[in-house]
């Protein structure tokens, strides 16, 4: 499996040991992109959140399994994504929901997927449910167990999950056949709880199967055959849990499905898989996921397209398939369109279907259905010029009213009992001496103690256990292990939680918003004890790792303590508290312009609109930087280039702007230099009559800190007026300008409000991160 850093220095393709893996999505493909026939697009898409046994059924050994929450929407969403995205035609995808998913119908489901497929064709297969694992007495693994994926009849007693082996079979037959493969799984496998703070999300993961497989064969894993065509995707490593989460539109989803959608919503179907799984991985974290997304594939393999397509095959912008309702026919001025959140479609987006100059039908999205579903009524046309299964273009862009950061502030505790904890803190403090951990970017804790919903645990290596709240430090020091290191945090006061909401509601920021479910948050407001032995106050992300610590956003922000609140005491007056919550919301200011850019998905403009890329080279060799990574001082030049091999033809004029946003939320212009004016960056440029495909931005050394500096590219059809203003913000509460993409530009910034904007398609945003290293 490869993570980010194998991703920094591989060379070599790599070989999975275990190809069916805890993920929160696999994706294997395989299959060649050119051929004698035309390629057919078939799809099998399987979700399951009901599993819960009948109440008169008889018990099964393997104990309850939970319902889930989102694998159905995640399953509407990929059904959405391969319609609206890959054009997939409806009638070629087949579904089984909740109870219709049982062991026999998938299987039944696949054969009848490899029968219609030929060669060269592009088949998936998509399952959101539980995984688990199963015994195998006969298996030549260390574990002895295989990976499965637990279908809707696994409350049955002697029911049998679906194992990795099984499948590998049949998915070899594909291969056999010659046809594109493509299997999506978001399950999880196996894992246990991370370290640290750590609340109880959804996981997709249930107890192992009660039985033995005992199965000796050994499949051929799809990913070794020589073909080199096989890729996997992962949202988390096998020791690991993939979680559910809320999206925008607070609809229960998988994570690493969620920021998969996301991530093709920024970079559109074109897209290599290598810059889909980066754009993935940094939404998943600036979510506040710890689970790390894994990719396995040749290098050859990750400069292709998600599902093996040719770049280009399908279109770069946004498309919605109609749908002919027989309960709403197109007479009545409404049309029902397939696709919704999952494809980035918000109320006020505009469709359009022209003839030459002519518009034969122009749309406006005025109600969204989920994830794959959304209502437009009529505003100029005629609805007799539309039909069932065609496409309409999106042809603007609206913004997302959601809140850039949440933050969840966990229930005070009673003040004696906060007294209590305080001085049961200082003293655990004193006592573990060097294993006293404050600094979670150097090492994951081995022990946690930390409240949540008004108790306290204590996580032991991944066991979260119940502490008694009311319990003398020298009782709690008997459940704890001095041999291993400590981390302490403890809840805000109610005093200080009120003191940043009313920060947030002074400053007019709709950006930030305190959230009291904690699955929402990216970021918990908590305590902890600092050096001076203070409590004091902090911003901690909620999947802190020390992994991440190189990545776009902080593990925690600055502390900032509650002066008097030590050694027992907790009075402290409303001018300290107000003075602590002000900081605080400043960090959570510049947390929240980061999460904007990252999470921000522009408009797709046509494949031949905007051909050209930024391009980052060494400038002492002249080598193309391809891994996303650079050393301190390293000297470095920006490009912005084209292909050489591209067939280009008429190309509209284009403003470039190039600005970095750093980890404390500063943004920095890098081109165009403030004397030069909108004039020598409007772009393509021609030497002699002939295109120039290379362009030198600027150049520089790069500076510290240590992590990940995240570089966008903006181009737009209109200058940007006052952009060394615009694009230079630090400490800035608001920036004036009558440029149309205000409410792109103020990201993050007080006064921009949440409410949609709308634009017209006439501007791009590429990003790149790159990680700074020694």
């Amino acid at each position: 499996m490869v993570t980010l850093n194998d991703l920094l220095h591989q060379q070599q393709p790599f070989t999975m040991r275990r190809w069916f893996v805890c993920t929160g999505l696999i994706v294997c493909l395989i299959g060649t992109t050119t051929g004698l026939f035309a390629q057919e697009k078939r799809a099998l898409i399987v979700g399951i959140n009901i599993y819960a046994a009948p109440s008169n059924a008889p018990s099964n050994p393997r104990g309850i399994i939970k319902d889930l929450k989102g694998a159905v929407n995640d399953a509407r969403a990929m059904q959405a994504i391969l319609i609206n995205r890959f054009q997939f035609s409806p009638a070629q995808i087949d579904t089984l929901y909740d109870q219709q998913a049982t062991r026999e119908a998938i299987f039944n489901g696949l054969k009848k997927l490899l029968a219609a497929s030929q060669a060269n064709d592009h088949a998936v297969f998509f399952y959101a449910g539980h995984g688990s694992q199963v015994k195998n007495s006969l298996s030549s693994e260390t574990d002895q167990k295989d990976e499965t994926l637990v279908p809707a009849d696994a409350w049955k007693p002697g029911s049998r999950d679906i194992r990795d082996k099984e499948l590998a079979v049949l998915y070899n037959q594909f291969l056999d056949k010659g046809i594109n493969l493509t299997v999506i799984n978001d399950c999880c496998h196996s894992g246990s709880l991370s370290r640290g703070p750590q609340p109880l999300p959804v996981f997709r993961f249930t107890g192992d199967a009660s039985y033995d497989a005992m199965d000796s064969t050994r499949p051929t894993p799809p990913e070794t055959r020589p073909e080199g065509k096989f890729m996997i995707l992962s949202a988390a490593q096998s020791d690991e849990l993939a979680q559910e989460q809320p999206s925008p539109d607070q609809l229960s989803h998988g994570a690493f499905t969620l920021a998969l959608s996301l991530a093709l919503e920024q970079l559109g179907p074109n897209a290599s898989s290598i810059q889909l799984f980066t754009a993935a991985r940094a939404i998943l974290k600036s979510n506040g996921k710890k689970q790390e997304p894994v990719l396995g594939a040749t290098l050859g393999r990750q400069e292709k397209t998600l599902f093996g397509m040719s770049k280009g095959d399908v279109p770069d912008f946004t498309q919605l398939a109609v749908m002919d309702d027989p309960f709403n026919p197109m007479t009545r001025k409404k049309v029902f369109l397939q696709g919704g959140f999952a494809v980035g479609i918000r109320k006020g987006n505009e469709l359009m279907k022209r003839n030459g100059a002519d518009t034969l039908v122009y749309l406006i999205v005025d109600s969204v259905y989920g994830p794959n579903k959304s209502h437009a009524r009529l505003e100029k046309g005629d609805l007799k010029n539309l039909k069932a299964g065609e496409y309409l273009t999106v042809t603007n862009w609206v913004s997302s009213q959601a809140p850039l950061l949440q933050i969840y502030a966990p229930p005070a505790l009673p003040q004696k009992l906060l007294t209590d904890w305080i001085a049961t803190g200082l003293h655990l403090k004193k006592s573990f001496g060097a294993r006293w951990v404050t600094e979670l970017d150097k090492a994951d804790p081995e022990q946690t103690i930390y409240a949540e919903a008004g108790r306290v645990f204590l996580n032991t290596l991944g066991q979260r256990t119940t502490l008694d709240a009311s319990a003398k430090a020298a009782a709690i020091q008997k459940s704890l292990s001095k041999e291993r290191t400590l981390y302490f945090e403890l809840p805000p006061t109610t005093e200080l939680v009120e003191a940043l909401r009313r920060q947030i509601d002074q400053r007019g920021n709709p950006n930030i918003q305190l959230v009291n479910d904690p699955s929402l948050a990216q970021y918990w407001l908590i305590g902890i004890l600092d050096e001076n032995n203070q409590l004091a106050y902090r911003l901690r992300q909620v999947g802190t790792a020390a992994k991440d610590s190189l990545g776009s956003l902080p593990l925690y922000s600055q502390s900032f303590p509650l002066i008097g609140q030590a050694e027992g005491n907790t009075s402290s007056n409303s001018a300290v508290i107000e003075a602590v919550a002000a900081n605080l919301y400043e960090k959570a200011k510049n947390i929240s312009k980061i999460r904007g850019w990252l999470q921000l998905a522009a408009p797709l403009p046509s494949k031949n609109d905007f051909p050209f890329q930024l391009v980052i080279r060494d400038k002492a060799s002249g080598q193309v930087i391809e891994k996303d990574a650079y050393r301190m001082k390293q000297s470095i030049q920006f490009f912005l280039e084209t292909e050489e091999s591209k067939k280009i033809g008429s190309i509209p004029k284009r403003y470039v702007y190039l600005f970095i946003i750093d980890r404390d939320g500063k943004m920095t212009l890098i081109y165009p230099y403030g004397s030069d004016g909108n004039v020598d960056n409007q772009f393509p440029k021609y030497r002699d009559g002939q295109l120039v495909r290379s362009n030198p931005l600027r150049g520089g050394s790069v500076g510290g800190p240590i992590g990940t500096d995240n570089y966008m590219l903006l181009t737009t059809d209109e200058a940007i007026p006052n952009y060394t203003q615009v694009l230079n913000q630090e400490g800035v509460r608001s920036v004036k300008t009558s440029f149309a993409l205000k409410s792109v530009l103020m990201i993050g910034l007080e006064g921009n409000t949440r409410s949609n904007s709308k634009t017209p398609a006439n501007w791009s945003l590429t990003r790149r991160s790159m990680v700074c290293t020694h």
